[in-house]
């Protein structure tokens, strides 16, 4: 999700001169961090699945940041409303609708092959020839929607153990699951039993962490979607480790000036890599935009060099000015000012020791065994 290559090239480019970009939660704290925003979402949906119940998982990580003195904040993404969103909002649900699209035909793609290992394994149990076996499996595949989209190499499969095969139909059922609404009432109800604060943007989380990481009402975005950058967030954490308590820390400033660039040419640098409202130019790679944003500056003056100049039509579908409008985006004050009232910034050191205390009472107090079997949501694959 986000920016297709861009945290892959930017830890390179630090990796080359030995730098990593791992710090402690600890680090975090010294640098001033006092309060993180969380993208509730991709949480939730790296949480599905997890052994450990979703609700522990959400809980466990609140703890971690509250033993640093951070207090953690999550933004939900809110329903799209389109007689009460901005513009840019619009903008964004409109040029979104073909990438999240293509996200839903691939999650059914994914839930059709993996029917077709099942139907695999109960087939093998028959003693067949292989070319009995190829053939029924073949009929099986072409009976159903997507059909033509399957690749399942069913030769290697009737060669395969069958942990092998257990193993590869759990990476594939996991490409099915999507987020419910039930599983943000849970997260909802979660943090209003625990106390911990949270709010709902209007549509995506994305730019209004960004803002308010801007804003400096939260000084840090925990997520896994490099979009955040490309919204100019200042400082954007990934991979939290439960265990070390370290993060990946992307400092916008600091990325900046190892790139030698300016925002505005970072912006368009992420639109040539492609993002989820545009796709990329095939025939630049990331290291090829990279080093024709730091000679030319912007797209406008690329696409002179690499299409005008040539006598070619820039591509139909790269509506890269729409896509800036997106990434420049502001909020209203209205609901910068909703957000403040739910931080109650003014007494955020005491925020944090009263929420974490509070956390620690519920672990104390409560049959956490049952409560998380009550928050205990099976993740949904995407309907046949």
């Amino acid at each position: 999700m986000g920016v297709q290559g861009l945290v892959k090239f930017i830890t390179e480019m630090f990796e080359e001169d030995g730098i990593s970009l791992d710090q402690t939660l600890m680090d975090l704290k010294r640098k001033g961090v006092h309060v993180v925003g969380i993208d509730a979402y991709i949480y939730l949906y790296m949480f599905l699945g997890n052994a450990e119940k979703m609700a522990q998982r959400i809980m466990k990580m609140c703890m971690i940041f509250l033993n640093h003195g951070i207090l953690p904040f999550f933004v939900i993404d809110g329903r799209f409303d389109h007689e009460n969103s901005s513009d840019e909002v619009k903008l964004m649900y409109e040029m979104k609708r073909s990438t999240v699209g293509k996200r839903k035909s691939s999650k059914k793609r994914f839930r059709m092959e993996y029917r077709v290992y099942q139907y695999m394994i109960e087939i093998k149990a028959n003693s067949l020839t292989f070319e009995q076996f190829f053939t029924q499996v073949n009929e099986f595949i072409r009976s159903n929607e997507y059909h033509e989209h399957i690749r399942i190499p069913i030769e290697n499969f009737y060669t395969m153990s069958m942990d092998d095969i257990r193993l590869k139909m759990s990476s594939i059922e996991k490409k099915t699951w999507y987020i419910g609404q039930e599983h943000l009432d849970m997260c909802r109800m979660l943090l209003d039993f625990v106390k911990i604060p949270y709010a709902f943007s209007y549509y995506e989380a994305d730019a209004l962490l960004a803002e308010l990481c801007k804003r400096n009402m939260i000084q840090a975005v925990l997520t896994d979607d490099s979009d955040l950058l490309t919204y100019g967030t200042p400082m954007l954490l990934r991979n939290l480790n439960f265990e070390t308590c370290t993060v990946s820390v992307f400092e916008m400033d600091t990325i900046l000036k190892k790139m030698k660039i300016t925002y505005e040419m970072f912006v368009d640098m992420s639109i040539l890599f492609g993002t989820d409202y545009n796709n990329r130019i095939k025939k630049l790679k990331p290291n090829d935009s990279y080093d024709m944003i730091v000679k030319h500056c912007n797209i406008e003056n690329i696409f002179e060099e690499i299409f005008t100049k040539e006598g070619k039509n820039i591509p139909r579908d790269f509506h890269y000015q729409e896509v800036r409008k997106i990434y420049f985006q502001k909020h209203t004050n209205e609901e910068i000012q909703r957000i403040q009232n739910i931080l109650g910034y003014c007494n955020i050191h005491h925020k944090i020791q009263n929420t974490r205390t509070g956390l620690e009472n519920t672990f104390r107090k409560v049959d956490m065994s049952s409560m998380f079997h009550f928050y205990d949501i099976e993740p949904h694959p995407v309907a046949g």
